[in-house]
């Protein structure tokens, strides 16, 4: 008997973050999941404890990502209803601090060109079935949510400008994490939105902790409000001081 049920692939569908709580939610509301990930023992549970579809894929790869565009399409007779691009590199690092050839290079292979080539893949699949990418494109906007990301320490390079705000650098590697809200709270509000019928799902969704106060002195403010925010809480104005200063003494 063929399956009926609506299909969604989430990348970066691994245990412990986003993509595993929306892999888990999109399963309770009736979806057929399909969760991905480079490494297969992170979504190893879901497929253990919800008979959920696991498969590698590793977004960085144009191989890997043909080869699951086609066993999906095998799958489900060339249908896919949702992709979530979920999978993301995160990194907490000043611009000048960051290694461009390793750190930076990784990073848009992840963010950039893997959602890129998510996208071209399974591109015939959205339309096939109507689908939304995350063809009716959701741009979710998320904010503090209590996931792993957090869990890699990270320090400033040597000789770093930012060291006299070292304090600071800390504060805000694992800011994020800081009255965060439950990723599964977070999973529910998400497919609720992407299950909406087209004319009522948001082109824009924020969701998240301070997601919120982010929009609104995005909307509403000049967006030197938004720099002057960013610079006190991460301490600027007073690396500010502290160079001015050490300048003032050596004059």
């Amino acid at each position: 008997m063929a399956d009926t049920r609506k299909t969604v692939l989430i990348t970066g569908a691994g245990v412990g973050g986003i993509g595993g709580s929306l892999a888990k939610e999109f399963h309770l509301k009736g979806y057929r999941v399909f969760a991905t990930a480079r490494d297969l023992t992170t979504v190893q549970e879901l497929a253990d404890k919800y008979s959920i579809e696991t498969l590698h894929l590793d977004v960085t790869s144009t191989d890997s990502v043909q080869a699951a565009a086609k066993e999906i399409s095998q799958r489900t007779g060339g249908k896919l209803d949702v992709l979530v691009n979920n999978a993301g590199l995160g990194v907490v690092t000043p611009a000048t601090d960051l290694l461009i050839d390793t750190v930076v290079k990784s990073m848009f292979e992840v963010n950039v060109f893997g959602v890129m080539r998510m996208v071209q893949e399974f591109s015939g699949q959205l339309i096939a079935a109507e689908g939304t990418i995350l063809t009716r494109v959701s741009k979710i906007v998320t904010g503090g949510i209590k996931t792993n990301i957090a869990r890699h320490g990270t320090t400033l390079r040597q000789g770093s400008i930012y060291m006299p705000i070292l304090d600071f650098f800390h504060k805000r590697v694992k800011d994020s994490q800081d009255g965060a809200m439950d990723r599964d709270v977070y999973a529910r509000s998400v497919v609720a939105q992407v299950m909406k019928p087209d004319w009522r799902k948001p082109a824009w969704f924020w969701k998240g902790n301070k997601a919120s106060i982010v929009w609104f002195i995005r909307t509403f403010l000049w967006s030197t409000a938004f720099d002057f925010r960013m610079m006190r809480v991460f301490g600027l104005f007073k690396l500010k001081r502290i160079v001015a200063a050490e300048k003032s003494k050596k004059d």
